[in-house]
């Protein structure tokens, strides 16, 4: 009895070394990042942003989104690692990382650029390994809904039911699923400044 207690502890402790061991920290925070900036919970994306150094594109794209979502951009934007110009706002190009290019359509969408975002979530789309993404169509649903095309918004809630997670949600309807209201700019400001 005392022989296979031990060899079951043994067995467990080489077991739970062996996965510490392979397992990727850096990594597993900057998916805990992502995840947080899904849920919009900004608070928990700036404590793992501080709580680790990841000098990683996609890790400052998402601290970026959340200084700017509590204010603090200005005042913290150089607290953290900068990239250029891919911290604040992600390629879009085929042939990036799938993972960036399902990032990137999140900027877009914060600062109302209802084209752009639209534009990333479909190339991120079709760059993932089973080109489909429950997020990303959520994301679609979003912007479509934001851009008052409600029979669009519509047609990706309906995907959306098929899926396991959002199945129960999506059944209480689009503005349910769908709580974000987003700001679209209708002109380009840049056209209209004195000079």
């Amino acid at each position: 009895m005392r022989l296979s207690f031990f060899a079951g502890f043994t067995v467990y402790l080489l077991l739970s070394a062996g996965l510490i061991k392979t397992t990727d920290q850096k990594q597993e925070k900057l998916y805990g990042i992502a995840i947080e900036a899904h849920h919009e919970n900004w608070d928990k994306v700036l404590e793992i942003a501080e709580s680790v150094e990841l000098l990683n594109n996609i890790a400052t794209y998402y601290t970026n989104i959340a200084l700017s979502e509590k204010n603090l951009l200005g005042e913290r934007l150089m607290d953290f690692y900068q990239p250029f110009s891919s911290g604040l706002l992600l390629p879009t190009i085929p042939g990036y990382s799938w993972f960036a290019l399902g990032a990137a359509t999140d900027a877009y969408y914060y600062i109302g650029d209802m084209e752009m975002a639209q534009h990333a979530a479909m190339v991120g789309m079709i760059s993932t390994p089973q080109k489909r993404s429950a997020r990303l169509t959520k994301r679609m649903a979003e912007i479509n809904l934001a851009k008052g095309d409600i029979p669009a918004a519509t047609k990706y809630q309906r995907i959306l039911e098929s899926t396991l997670f959002y199945k129960s949600t999506s059944k209480k309807g689009i503005y349910y699923t769908l709580p974000r209201k987003a700001v679209i700019f209708k002109e380009d400001v840049s056209e209209n400044r004195q000079t």
